[in-house]
């Protein structure tokens, strides 16, 4: 009888610790859709570096070829989290009301020498055909994302003041990775392009800057959640943000080219580990502070070129969720950004 008695509260006893180690040990799966690009370090080295392995998240990378792609995923719920340009397509969903906020701030443009530059075919600048932006009138200039992009942004700012708006040149749409290769067989004549790859073309000497320091300071790209992320697990969207804050403070001063985070940038983009230890990095705020003026001018650019489906700007609550990086901040506490070091900082 006593047997059975320590029997029968030994079973539940043993199903009940079973049923706590299983939960210790289950991982919240995160799908995240990124574009491929140095700009979204931050999770890259969140994810290799374990940080959020040790916040019991499993991440799942699903590479997209723009913002505007990543924006359908995240309002139709099939990621939860997006490292994206703020596009046009993502302006308009949040006039429509749908479920979507920015919840940090990913690289941020350097005030000068900002890697992100115009840049033009070195034979057409060295021949004196195209040595200034009026030069690209009826050229065929390349952007990621096309129409509405994050590039386009870019060089709609890059050609203001020039005479020119993003509709006098011939608008072609190419992946920052495909970049290189657009300049070494001269498919284009003029591109707006992203670090690493712009230093990659540089070093290369395919191509010469036209246009630098277009935006300097500002945000152009972010991350974002979905609503339903958002709603359906909080708890979970507060873990991701701080292991994303702890990767993007791993990425400050010498820290940048560390081993480690090497790893992480190549196994999440293109470009050669030459060009990112030889060029200029962009910034990355390591409290991942939303700027909200840079959104300001974003939306004013893509409301200009008739991109928005709107002509009042939206108010930004309707468009920002700090609450997130506000909690990591209060579990990490506030960090001084300190500019990444590379061979061309020194």
């Amino acid at each position: 009888m006593r047997r059975l008695l320590i029997l029968t509260l030994t079973i539940p006893l043993i199903v009940g610790l079973s049923s706590m180690a299983a939960d210790v040990g289950a991982k919240e799966t995160v799908r995240i859709a990124y574009v491929p690009i140095i700009h979204f370090g931050a999770v890259y080295v969140a994810a290799e570096r374990g940080y959020l392995a040790e916040q019991g998240i499993e991440p799942q990378f699903v590479k997209v070829r723009s913002g505007t792609e990543c924006i359908a995923f995240l309002s139709e719920g099939k990621v939860s989290v997006g490292a994206i340009a703020v596009v046009a397509s993502a302006w308009n969903a949040f006039n429509k009301g749908l479920d979507l906020r920015i919840v940090a701030s990913a690289g941020l443009k350097r005030k000068k020498d900002d890697p992100t530059a115009l840049l033009v075919r070195a034979d057409l600048y060295d021949g004196g055909k195209v040595t200034k932006p009026s030069d690209l009138k009826g050229r065929r200039v390349a952007m990621a994302g096309g129409p509405g992009g994050g590039g386009e942004y870019l060089v709609a700012k890059a050609l203001e003041g020039s005479g020119l708006t993003v509709f006098d040149v011939k608008m072609s749409k190419i992946g920052n990775p495909d970049m290189p290769m657009a300049f070494k067989t001269k498919a284009i004549d003029a591109a707006l392009v992203g670090a690493p790859y712009s230093d990659q073309i540089l070093m290369a000497g395919t191509g010469k800057a036209l246009v630098k320091d277009i935006v300097p300071g500002a945000m152009t790209v972010v991350f974002v959640y979905s609503g339903k992320f958002m709603k359906e697990r909080p708890e979970v969207a507060k873990k991701f943000m701080v292991a994303l804050m702890k990767g993007a403070r791993d990425m400050q001063g010498k820290k940048y080219l560390d081993e480690k985070n090497m790893a992480a940038y190549m196994k999440y983009q293109k470009s050669s580990e030459k060009a990112i230890r030889n060029g200029m990095p962009m910034l990355f705020d390591p409290n991942l502070t939303i700027y909200t003026k840079s959104l300001g001018d974003i939306e004013r650019i893509h409301m200009k070129n008739g991109r928005l489906t709107y002509s009042k700007p939206i108010d930004k609550k309707k468009v920002v969720n700090s609450s997130f990086q506000e909690y990591a901040v209060s579990v990490l506490g506030k960090a001084k950004m300190i500019p990444p070091v590379t061979e061309a900082t020194k």
